[in-house]
């Protein structure tokens, strides 16, 4: 009853289809799929049509059993050339993708000449001669039944071309339509050559979807897919016809509803979300005392040294003007912050002075995590100083390292305290125009937001510079001086560094690229800080040098005074503060579980030895037998606690010392790793060390994936690098161009960007299948010239050796080859249950197929 089946499922989507306005140029079916089309065409009435449908799959399934299907990724040529008596071609569903149909020893025979092949679950061999019984008979009920000229053009399974109407209405054409190949591939072509771009595949699942190939600019659209949501899947495939032009009756859809139109001008983007704060806990309740200050939630008295401590917590969300202070694309606290808190700290301890604070690592805030913060003051020495300190960690990290961000000595010394000029501006003070201050300085890597651009006003008197800071709708309640205001102080210093004393001209350049290889300077220590007024909501700056501050409100009266603040170059980028958020997978010793009863409640243990291999065709052996027993395994019914245990040799580097030697079972672990995270505590994966290693510590362990190496029974966990890159650009001297395969895409272009932004390399060769003509290829080239690199888009299929060799062979003659970045690749993804070995096969090509070919052609070549 497969063929009726098949029929009503196809016939009732396009009605349904129908009904909601989407109407066909032009049909086309796969084998039982053309009397679908037939019948809705107006050749058949329906039950005209079930009756030929129904004999049809009737006839079929009395013949006697035997005879096989197999297909195969090789051309129709390449299929013809092996083919042997008893055995045809009973599809071309795709350019190098052929079926065969015969007699079950002859169909083996042909399939063992080709790489590729699959096996079709089939009951018959359709479209071969072992279907000549049932075609007498069948003709005489095709004569039995009425026909009518098709209503919409048909495409002939027969021939690939558009069919000749008089010949659909003949019951031979449909005696031969049982007999002969399916060209469903040169279907497809003479519909394109019709001008259709979008193709509707009308049935329960979407297998021409993932074998066809339409072209470039075409598109299959698959109404029903196995493994989706049917009604889901459908309304999407709607949507997708709706977005390529398709006309789609929206009211029959979607009764009473309406139309509404979109909005003249472009979304602005901003968002009405209410965050969720957490809330901060009652100091009270944990022994502590409130700490009263906006970055800080308590303190609590250090016993035994006179020493203090407060903790706090700062985030995007609970302070969200720090996400205005950017540098180098990375949003940090600013330095002012930790300023602010020394003088805090200081004064809560007595002593209001920051004698000297250095910075060391920035503190990094990432917009899904805080940053719990503590500041601690030490007992004072014999003149009465105190150290302090800044540390922070992740928040919820409680085996977190903590940072250190700033150290530095609090005391007692008075600094200077001077009023503010008694004229303002002061007089022969000359303005500076500040309009594009802050666009220099986002070009330079400092790319402050509103909170941080409180530089207004401007002036310079010979060697000194005065300015006006006030940022509307800033909160400073609380703050000793706000750290938003502070940091907009100390940006006139920028306008220090380039008063021209040569010729008197002034420029409003920042000046921050002179010494640094970032081209941003950040302040690095301090000294001399007094706060003499709290709560200024605005200020006025004097700098008589470009290290000293003495800060007023707008009266003239004291607020703070810095003695000197010094900076420097901002050389490793603030990736080294994130070194504590670095994992790796290590491979770590776990505890061998004493004898167990392997199978004691009933349980069983199926174990699956992978053999190991390096070449591709290892590679599709491995994965298509995992896959298989995987299935099965999991189809079928086992007693509670029941395990598949799947061993490898070789697969994983599970020490420093090991040698992944076989790749073939890497790409096991790979597939079996994405069946366990789909069925959890059912499958075991272990690597093995030797043929006659025990797996009797593996079956009574809990450990869903372990390596055997001697006695020791080790599993992977997430581990600190024992060190971390500083983060730092590293030039990168490939000696020549750098090859980078699938480099239009989207992994292809992020690594182009990276590689000649961050390892300044300047030469690049990008290869994909469609060359320039790829979505997004010239922008791209476009893009990498301005970062100053020469960027060669090639056409090439690389799971083509042959069209690969001929690519490295002009990169080397054309200056060189230097490197090769491998990210060319398809998604395919799907439960493990919805794979087949077709489907895995079409995502190793590009990977594997493609990685080996690049390593025989290049390995003779001195590469970086």
């Amino acid at each position: 009853w497969a063929q009726p089946a098949l029929f009503a499922i196809e016939v009732a989507l396009y009605r349904l289809l129908e009904a909601w306005g989407v109407r066909p140029d032009y049909l086309a079916g796969h084998s039982i799929g053309e009397l679908a089309a037939a019948h809705v065409a107006g050749v058949w009435s329906l039950p005209d049509a079930a009756v030929l449908v129904a004999a049809r799959g009737r006839l079929m399934q009395a013949l006697p059993p035997g005879g096989g299907m197999t297909a195969i990724r090789a051309t129709e040529t390449q299929v013809q050339a092996h083919l042997v008596d008893g055995v045809e071609v009973a599809a071309v569903n795709a350019p190098d993708g052929v079926v065969i149909s015969g007699r079950e020893d002859a169909v083996a025979q042909v399939a063992a000449q080709f790489d590729r092949v699959r096996s079709l679950p089939v009951s018959h061999a359709f479209h071969s001669v072992l279907m000549d019984p049932m075609l007498a008979e069948f003709e005489d009920i095709a004569a039995s039944v009425s026909y009518r000229p098709p209503a919409v053009p048909i495409v002939s399974n027969l021939t690939g071309e558009m069919a000749d109407p008089e010949q659909l209405c003949t019951p031979a054409y449909w005696v031969r339509h049982v007999r002969q190949a399916v060209r469903f591939h040169d279907g497809v072509q003479t519909l394109r050559g019709h001008g259709v771009t979008t193709f509707l595949e009308i049935g329960p699942d979407a297998a021409l979807t993932a074998t066809a190939d339409p072209g470039d600019d075409a598109e299959f659209i698959a109404v029903q897919r196995r493994d989706r949501d049917q009604p889901r899947q459908l309304l999407t495939a709607l949507a997708d016809l709706h977005t390529r032009g398709v006309p789609v009756d929206w009211a029959a859809l979607f009764p009473g509803a309406q139309r509404v139109d979109l909005p003249t001008y472009a979304f602005q983007r901003q968002r009405f979300w209410l965050d969720s704060v957490t809330a901060p806990a009652d100091p009270a309740a944990a022994g502590q005392q409130n700490a009263d200050h906006p970055l800080l939630a308590a303190m609590v008295a250090l016993p035994g040294s006179d020493g203090v401590a407060w903790t706090g917590r700062v985030s995007l969300d609970t302070h969200p003007w720090l996400a205005d202070h950017t540098v180098t694309g990375t949003v940090l606290l600013p330095g002012t912050a930790f300023v602010e808190l020394a003088l805090f700290a200081g004064e809560q301890v007595g002593c209001p002075t920051i004698e000297e604070l250095t910075l060391h690592h920035p503190l990094v805030l990432s917009p899904d995590q805080g940053a719990a913060i503590q500041v601690t003051v030490a007992g004072p020495d014999e003149a009465g100083h105190r150290t302090v300190e800044v540390h922070s960690r992740p928040e919820g990290s409680a085996d977190s390292l903590w940072t250190v961000h700033a150290t530095g000595t609090v005391g007692l010394n008075t600094v200077e305290v001077r009023a503010g000029a008694g004229v303002w501006p002061p007089e022969g003070a000359v303005a500076v125009p500040v309009q594009e201050f802050y666009d220099r300085l986002a070009d330079q890597g400092l790319a402050y937001g509103p909170s941080f651009q409180g530089l207004q006003t401007a002036w310079r008197r010979g060697g000194e510079v005065f300015a006006e800071i006030a940022v509307p709708g800033l909160e400073v309640g609380g703050y000793g001086i706000h750290p938003a205001l502070l940091d907009a102080a100390l940006h006139t210093a920028f306008l220090h560094t380039n008063t021209n004393t040569d010729t008197g001209t002034d420029s409003t350049d920042t000046g921050t690229s002179t010494g640094s290889g970032l081209g941003v300077a950040v302040p690095f220590s301090w000294s001399g800080i007094g706060l003499h007024a709290a709560g200024a909501t605005a200020l006025r700056v004097h700098l008589p040098d470009p290290q000293t501050l003495h800060i007023t409100d707008t009266t003239g009266a004291p607020v703070a005074t810095v003695t000197t603040v010094t900076t420097r170059p901002l050389t490793t980028g603030p990736a080294a503060a994130t070194r504590n958020s670095l994992f790796r997978v290590g491979w770590e010793p776990v505890a061998v579980p004493a004898a167990a009863a392997v199978a004691a409640g009933g349980a069983d243990v199926v174990v699956l030895e992978s053999v190991p291999g390096t070449a591709p065709q290892d590679v599709r052996a491995a994965t298509h037998r995992a896959l298989e027993v995987l299935q099965g395994w999991l189809s079928a019914d086992h007693p509670a606690g029941s395990r598949l245990v799947v061993t490898t040799r070789g697969a994983v580097a599970a020490r420093p010392d090991d040698a992944v030697t076989d790749l073939a079972g890497a790409a096991v672990w790979g597939l079996c790793r994405a069946a366990q995270e789909e069925n959890p505590d059912r499958i075991v994966l272990v690597d093995l060390d030797s043929a006659d290693a025990s797996l009797e510590p593996a079956f009574a362990s809990d450990e869903p994936q372990l390596a055997l190496r001697g006695d020791s029974l080790l599993a992977p966990r997430l581990v600190r690098p024992e060190t971390a890159d500083s983060g730092g650009k590293d030039a990168w001297d490939a000696g020549g161009a750098v090859l980078v395969t699938g480099g239009t895409g989207g992994l292809g272009g992020l690594v182009a960007r990276h590689l000649v932004a961050e390892h300044g390399v300047r030469r690049l060769v990008l290869a994909s299948r469609r060359g320039m003509d790829a979505d997004g290829a010239a922008g791209l080239v476009a893009e990498l010239a301005e970062l100053g690199a020469q960027a060669r888009v090639v056409a090439c299929d690389v799971t083509d050796r042959s069209a690969l060799a001929g690519l490295v062979a002009s990169v080397c003659a054309d200056g060189g080859l230097g490197a090769v970045v491998h990210a060319a690749g398809i998604l395919d993804d799907g439960v493990v249950s919805s794979l087949t070995a077709e489907r895995l096969d079409g995502v190793l090509a590009p990977k594997v197929d493609a990685a080996w070919h690049l390593h025989e052609l290049t390995r003779e070549l001195d590469l970086s």
